[in-house]
């Protein structure tokens, strides 16, 4: 492949593998991740069509190549052999068809019985943007690729537009799935195959919608109606601290069955990113998920169901990164022998003024996550929580089991952990943990912490890209039960959208072996860290994630420490320098 440097248009693009500016441009490297997946150089939003084709891992990215801020969607590429270490590839698809001039949005991909026997994308295709909504805009559109995931030829649109020319908010993001439970519900015939596909959309004073197609041979669709379905600015949790809102649009939607852990029904669901529903903070997203073991069905009517339609009978729901991640992906890991589920999310920068920002790139994709259904043994009967009515988990009596979706970073990520880690000594006095400076310099690090505490406890912290003036703080307060991230002195940059602190409900449960003696109370905190110069991602009990972005000016905040009070107990606690790089470049 020819190498080439940042490019100004298309037509130079074509075959190449794009660069950036290199480890000594000061400006360029100085808030750069680099174990995260990024693209070389300028603007990148969401992840799109992951798979893995028996050798390699793919991943796609919204993509502009010529400039810092949003346009000209374009499909970047990059192919790993482990998850961790990627390697650019060029360009796989690019807005130059009359069905995609304004855009390559959004697409997945299936690896096995695709269309005439080959790997098949279908994509979003615009044709048309501006401050109106034109249905026909957005078309869905079938390709194939001939040179493993390389480029993609396309075939037609097969579906041009929303059903019934329903007026919506948009009409993009297909994803496919093959989903026995869905045959078997609708009595569909499974040969020669049958597939499924969601597209993401939302209707004006009606709310998000995630309609449902179904195909025997990838060319014709059958609209079915509404798969899943929530009024505008929707709470699922009657107490808004454990849900986000549903907005009015939703985009890049997923859906997938994960098994129960106590041999029970397979939990069917969905996750989505909604617009709309953050009150213009956080660049008016949040990123969701709902879960249920049973499908209910929707018959056909005047309105909006066309045809019989499954819809997930929704027991629990909850968000699935209470920061700036947004655009989530899910993925069966063909790898896998468990054939494990994945997911990965797009995370913005904060500059107000990208086009003109020294850094000359912005985005990049958050870690990996590992998704499960996590169960939680020995619950107090008395637990508070409990009595909270829908929530993000769901509680069975009679077993004392908390259910919930379960995220945590790949386990592969363990890997890329450097030498010399540093671990509290076990025979540190409490009185000189209140300050306690961590002897590792770095701005690539992971902290891993089991903590013992309860609701009186007083706050835990750890702090990070820590200088004289400086500072990141990330904290529990066990009794509100919060993750607190504190960024008020994370910089002194005043261009940035949000400095503003992150506080997000991460509830412990009390359980019979809990609390700081293991006799019964909360069960312990466990918290691990991820510091990737600009971008931290906390992620807590293996539930819990937020993503949030900060810009240290000081060359030497790389600094940490430990603010622990007398009355928690710290079971554990390692940091990990990270040395190795997901890419061999900046």
């Amino acid at each position: 492949m020819v190498l080439a440097d940042p490019f100004t248009n298309m037509q130079d693009s074509f075959g190449k593998i794009e660069t950036g500016y290199g480890a000594n441009d000061a400006d360029f490297v100085k808030y750069r991740p680099k174990f995260h997946v990024i693209g070389p150089v300028n603007w990148m939003n969401d992840p799109s069509a992951p798979y893995f084709d028996g050798t390699h891992y793919h991943i796609y990215y919204q993509h502009n190549p010529y400039a810092q801020i949003w346009g000209n969607m374009t499909w970047g590429h990059a192919t790993s052999t482990d998850l961790l270490h990627w390697q650019d590839q060029p360009f796989a698809l690019y807005p130059n068809s009359t069905w995609d001039m304004e855009g390559a949005f959004d697409g997945t991909c299936m690896a096995e019985k695709g269309y005439q026997g080959k790997t098949t994308l279908i994509y979003t295709a615009v044709s048309y943007s501006g401050p109106t909504y034109v249905n026909g805009q957005e078309k869905q559109v079938l390709a194939v690729t001939d040179d493993n995931g390389n480029s993609w030829t396309r075939i037609k649109p097969v579906i041009n537009g929303p059903p019934d020319n329903f007026v919506v908010n948009g009409f993009r993001d297909p994803y496919l799935f093959r989903s026995a439970s869905f045959d078997a519900f609708l009595n569909m015939p499974t040969a020669p195959d049958s597939i499924y596909m969601t597209v993401s959309s939302g209707i004006p004073d009606k709310g998000g919608r995630l309609w449902l197609y179904h195909s025997s041979d990838w060319e014709n669709w059958d609209f079915h109606g509404p798969f899943l379905f929530h009024p505008p600015n929707h709470v699922a949790s009657p107490n808004p601290a454990f849900y986000g809102n549903d907005g009015v649009n939703w985009e890049v939607a997923s859906y997938f069955e994960l098994p129960d852990p106590s041999g029970g029904d397979s939990w069917h669901i969905a996750t989505w990113g909604s617009q709309g529903g953050r009150n213009g903070e956080d660049f008016d997203h949040w990123a969701l998920w709902t879960a249920g073991q049973q499908l209910d069905m929707s018959m056909p009517d005047t309105n909006e169901v066309a045809k019989p339609t499954p819809r997930i009978h929704e027991t629990m729901s909850g968000v699935y990164d209470w920061g700036i991640s947004y655009a989530q992906m899910a993925f069966k890991d063909a790898k896998d022998p468990n054939g494990r589920y994945l997911a990965v999310g797009w995370v913005q920068d904060d500059v107000i003024a990208p086009a003109t920002s020294a850094n000359r790139w912005n985005g990049v994709l958050g870690l990996y996550r590992e998704l499960f259904i996590q169960e939680i043994n020995g619950i107090d009967a008395s637990d508070p929580l409990l009595q909270e009515g829908y929530a993000s988990w769901v509680y069975d009596a009679s077993t004392n089991k908390v259910k919930t979706l379960g995220m945590r970073p790949l386990p592969e990520y363990a890997s890329m952990r450097g030498t010399g880690v540093w671990s509290l000594p076990k025979n540190t006095k409490k009185t000189d943990l209140s300050n306690l400076a961590i002897p590792i310099d770095s701005t690539h690090v992971e902290i891993d912490a089991v903590i013992a505490l309860d609701t009186n406890s007083d706050p835990i912290s750890f702090v990070v890209r820590q200088s004289a003036k400086e500072e990141t703080v990330i904290t529990y307060i066990p009794s509100q039960g919060n993750i607190f991230v504190n960024r008020t002195a994370s910089t002194s940059r005043s261009d940035l959208w949000r400095t503003s602190d992150e506080t997000h409900a991460l509830p412990l449960f009390r359980v019979n072996n809990g609390g700081l003696n293991g006799t019964g109370g909360l069960e312990p905190l466990h918290l691990r860290v991820f510091v990737d110069n600009s971008l931290i991602e906390v992620f807590a009990n293996d539930r819990y994630a937020v993503s949030t972005r900060i810009y240290p000016d000081d060359a030497d905040a790389t600094r940490m420490a430990l603010r622990a009070p007398a009355n928690v107990k710290i079971t554990s606690l390692n940091v990990y320098p990270i040395t190795d790089s997901a890419f061999n470049r900046p």
